[in-house]
């Protein structure tokens, strides 16, 4: 796979030292006294154990949102100047006690989800990729996230938001493509249950889904902002990376705004809709609205944007060697990988740093290109962040 080259420049990074420390004590024993490896999103502990070993949270809904989000979610909440439809309140009563999971997905994909949305795109029960989760953070686990296939996904479609920018795509390989229908930079993820009788899942469990999906949204997204930071191309702030969920019956939704904070990705309720009261129903499909516009307009400007600047700064030349050099004591370089994970030339790239750590840290390359070819990923163990140079001629 083909990555933007980048020109010559400094880039600090942040890196992390792992140690033995950092790994909680009697997690293995904790974990071992069970099949957790096969644990399923319905399992009552499928947060704290699976997802906590992928750095993802989930933060209960009166916890402080990041200031930096706060406009986003205004944008999500405005007034919309089209009219409502009518609530068909006799369909929607009907839900209530329908055990059907696609009966509560027609009533909505016809009434609140569109097809199509500008440049943005639908698509239902389809896997995404596996290798866009988050990677492993605690490699003492044996413990692996659930695979997502959300009910609905929407992103963008190559054809209809990138008709100027085919050479660009072409150059930055396949990451951001969600799925095998050619989804790109996924944004919004939806998940339904059913409320009658012998039900199919609950909120509980559709909320675990959408913490497995939006994380991969994220984290797709982050890819194409790792490379502008380390092209020295474009500044990216945490809302440009953001993205939506929702978990919901035929009878309540409730609305999730995912995002990246430092090295851990974390998700927390923003909006709860009774679907048969129609004020909140109202609400719920003017969110939804105005989350397809952003996803369709601002969200993808900044990746034009960003295509744009890496274009711009990259040229056509690709750098001839790639040099890291190091200093401080016993620096181990475990945010090498998540940095460098695109980059052709880290495999070959030149060392430099005290001769007492050299050996270390390219034994821990070494470690980190085996965990980049088997997609298992480096984990970052520890909260002790360093200064580190890269060096590009």
């Amino acid at each position: 796979m083909n990555a933007f080259p980048t020109p010559s420049h400094s880039y600090t990074a942040s890196v992390k030292t792992a140690t033995q420390s950092s790994i909680v004590s009697g997690s293995t024993s904790r974990r071992s006294s069970c099949s957790t490896s096969r644990r399923g999103v319905e399992h009552p502990h499928y947060r704290s154990t699976n997802l906590a070993d992928h750095s993802i949270t989930f933060r209960e809904y009166y916890e402080e949102i990041p200031e930096s989000l706060r406009p986003l979610l205004d944008r999500v909440r405005e007034d919309r100047g089209s009219p409502t439809p009518s609530l068909d309140v006799v369909e929607l009563a009907k839900l209530e006690t329908d055990p059907h999971e696609d009966t509560v997905e027609e009533y909505f994909k016809k009434d609140v989800f569109p097809l199509k949305w500008g440049p943005t795109r639908r698509d239902s029960k389809l896997l995404m990729h596996r290798e866009d989760l988050p990677e492993k953070t605690n490699f003492q686990s044996d413990l692996t996230l659930t695979q997502p296939k959300p009910d609905i996904v929407y992103g963008l479609s190559r054809n209809e938001a990138f008709p100027q920018h085919v050479s660009h795509l072409s150059l930055l390989g396949n990451y951001m493509i969600a799925n095998t229908r050619d989804l790109l930079w996924p944004f919004f993820v939806i998940e339904m249950k059913a409320d009658g009788p012998g039900k199919s899942g609950s909120l509980y469990t559709a909320t675990n889904q959408c913490l497995n999906a939006s994380s991969s949204c994220v984290n797709i997204r982050e890819k194409l902002a790792s490379q502008l930071k380390y092209s020295n191309s474009a500044d990216v702030n945490m809302p440009d990376t953001a993205a939506f969920a929702i978990a919901m019956s035929g009878t309540e939704a409730r609305l999730y705004i995912c995002w990246k904070e430092r090295l851990e990705y974390r998700m927390q309720r923003v909006s709860a809709y009774l679907l048969q009261r129609p004020s909140d129903y109202e609400g719920f499909r003017k969110h939804v609205r105005n989350i397809l516009d952003w996803g369709s307009t601002e969200r993808l400007q900044t990746i034009l944007r960003g295509l744009d600047s890496l274009a711009q700064s990259c040229g056509d030349q690709k750098p001839r060697h790639l040099t890291f050099n190091f200093d401080g004591d016993q620096e181990l370089i475990c945010r090498l990988l998540g940095v460098f994970e695109d980059v052709p030339e880290f495999e070959t790239a030149k060392i430099r740093g005290p001769e007492e750590h050299l050996q270390e840290v390219e034994e821990l390359r070494e470690t980190l290109l085996m965990r980049k070819k088997r997609k298992i990923g480096a984990g970052f163990l520890d909260e002790i962040s360093m200064g580190s140079k890269i060096v590009r001629r």
